[in-house]
């Protein structure tokens, strides 16, 4: 199968398929006693603002039950949340270490082939947020992206922010081993933190079941109907959640032009085995940042910040996106 991205980052595997950061504002919610969840207060929210993060990577099976642990402990009611929180947002972190460059690039491409779609199942005001830019949004993005491709060492112009806050925020990558989805607004709601969770998870895992790279994405997606090319890669009632607009076919349509140059930038192929002889010959070189020297996915955020457990002593590492 080749190198993983672990091997070109230089990191090692990190297990668990996703992390999750619920930003919220209400008033006196609490800082401590939700399993599994780190608490921070958040001055880029409004009074009250906390955001919420999963300690570790949590794998798919036990994504629910710790879902349903926040959820249930944050009542609307309770701590008169804010909603809509146009500040907040709710950011989720896929785990691509363990994947192929080309498996991590046609995932990447199916996302921003949906992504119109995608943003059907957020609430209306995400679209063209400047913390969560679609492609339409911010065609350039798209240059950094093709440079990349055409380094030896894949991944090494990613850490830059200029594309960092956008739906889909490949600078994660750099860091993490990740891919980070911004989309989604401040909300509590069990179902859809759930709904979104199980959807960006089948976008990874159905996407490289059913295609070897970007070119054959693009390629079946102009073969295919539109209805049966999504239902490749999402379940049927989240594609018909998101496809409730008569126009969604034209919306659909809309980034497949922008994004052809990527899906068709390679012979595939070739571009695995080019890198993989490089990474053999020349050996990983991790990226550095000299604001976080040990930045590793579901350990160390963006931008490091320690949670201290006041209840029993214990500092944990937290990943806060904001």
């Amino acid at each position: 199968m080749g190198y993983l991205v672990k091997d070109f980052l230089g990191k090692r595997g990190k297990k668990g398929d996703l992390g999750i950061e619920i930003e919220v504002e209400g008033e006196n919610l609490p800082l401590t006693g939700i399993l599994g969840w780190a608490a921070k207060p958040d001055g880029t929210l409004g009074a009250g603002g906390v955001e919420y993060t999963t300690t570790a990577p949590i794998e798919v099976s036990e994504k629910q039950q710790s879902i349903r642990l926040i959820t249930d402990a944050l009542s609307p009611k309770k701590y008169k949340i804010k909603n809509p929180c146009s500040r907040g947002s709710v950011h989720v972190h896929s785990n691509f270490l363990n994947s192929t460059p080309v498996q991590y690039w046609t995932s990447a491409t199916a996302y921003w082939l949906t992504e119109n779609l995608l943003f059907n199942f957020c609430d209306p005001y995400r679209k063209g947020n400047c913390f969560c830019l679609r492609l339409t949004d911010g065609e350039g993005v798209l240059k950094t992206i093709l440079n990349d491709l055409r380094k030896d060492r894949p991944f090494s112009l990613l850490s830059t922010n200029n594309i960092r806050y956008c739906g889909q925020n490949l600078a994660a990558t750099a860091k993490f081993g990740s891919i980070e989805y911004r989309g989604m607004s401040s909300t509590v709601d069990f179902d859809k933190i759930n709904t979104w969770t199980s959807e960006l998870h089948n976008l990874k895992v159905n996407v490289n079941k059913h295609y070897k790279n970007p070119s054959d994405l693009m390629d079946s997606y102009l073969k295919l109907d539109a209805k049966d090319f999504l239902e490749s890669i999402y379940g049927v009632g989240f594609i018909r959640e998101i496809t409730k607009d008569k126009s969604w076919r034209d919306n659909l349509s809309e980034n497949a032009g922008i994004i052809s140059e990527l899906a068709y930038t390679h012979d595939w192929d070739e571009w695995a085995s080019k890198i993989d002889d490089i990474l053999k010959n020349k050996g990983a070189q991790e990226i550095i940042f000299p604001e976080d020297l040990h930045a590793d996915f579901g350990e160390i955020p963006q931008a490091a910040r320690t949670f201290v457990n006041t209840t029993n002593g214990i500092t944990a590492n937290t990943i806060t996106l904001r």
